[in-house]
């Protein structure tokens, strides 16, 4: 059996670039396959938004 460690189950938020561990946020597959983690709802609700994370000074990809 596998261990995984808890460096490697934490994923990047696409939106804000935190890193968010096991059984926080959700995955949203794109229309390609490829997963999408957000670490909150409002990072979620921005992303759809098509909002620009730089200019948002709360995220961490922002000034």
């Amino acid at each position: 059996m596998a261990r995984i460690s808890h460096a490697s189950a934490a994923r990047k938020c696409g939106f804000c670039s935190r890193l968010a561990g096991l059984g926080e946020g959700c995955t949203i597959f794109a229309k390609d396959g490829n997963p999408v983690y957000y670490c909150s709802r409002k990072c979620k609700r921005n992303a759809v938004m098509k909002r620009n994370p730089r200019k948002l000074k709360w995220a961490h990809a922002g000034g």
